[in-house]
């Protein structure tokens, strides 16, 4: 992970969060078809963090 190099404020300084949000999106939810609660979108977020 590279650090943010923008001024607070900008769209580069929240870098390090669009790039966990990119992960997260591509790796867990692209491609599901919903889950049966939120207890369970839930846990496959929890398992995605905790690889």
């Amino acid at each position: 992970m590279r650090l943010s190099t923008g001024a607070v404020g900008t769209s580069a300084d929240s870098a390090a969060a669009e790039a966990f949000n990119v992960g997260l999106k591509r790796e867990t939810l692209q491609g599901a078809r919903g889950w049966s609660s939120a207890g369970e979108a839930r846990l496959a977020v929890f398992k995605w963090i905790t690889r």
